[in-house]
């Protein structure tokens, strides 16, 4: 839950960063353009930074994207998901790190011998709900083994 709220900040703040920025350059550069002198080397700079804005704008809409198509599998899932049961093998560090500390998440191995690695979230509530050798529940879906979703804190 973590992750996703993370991903979904970021891609909040970048878009609106570069969305805004753009629009300031472009007030800039008109401004430019309906002044007397014309070959103003600031032109080519506002430029360059509506081309950086640009780039943080995709980053976030990018960001966006990703959240809302797990959200819309989340939801898939919960409607026609295969309920495995399971238990928890480990529990790792993400990559992702909030107030210097790392996200947790559980690693589950089904009943069938598959493995499924959870989203990511606070340590302190990761280290409190589950244990190694607790029961977990993963919902796959029918269509596509590859698409699933470890049930945190059922």
């Amino acid at each position: 839950m973590r992750e996703r709220n993370l991903k979904l900040l970021a891609g909040i703040c970048l878009t609106l960063l570069g969305v805004i920025g753009i629009v300031f350059q472009i007030v800039f550069i008109v401004g430019i353009l309906t002044s007397p002198a014309k070959d103003n080397p600031i032109l080519i700079a506002f430029i360059v930074t509506i081309m950086i804005e640009l780039i943080f704008t995709t980053i976030g809409i990018v960001f966006l994207r990703s959240v809302f198509k797990k959200d819309k599998k989340s939801k898939q899932l919960k409607i026609s998901g295969i309920e495995k049961k399971g238990k928890v093998v480990d529990i790792v560090k993400t990559k992702y790190t909030v107030n210097k500390r790392h996200l947790m998440k559980i690693i589950v191995k089904t009943d069938d011998g598959k493995v499924y690695h959870s989203e990511g979230d606070s340590e302190k509530k990761i280290r409190n709900y589950y244990k190694i050798g607790d029961k977990a529940t993963v919902l796959v879906s029918s269509e596509n083994e590859k698409d699933y979703e470890v049930q945190l804190y059922l």
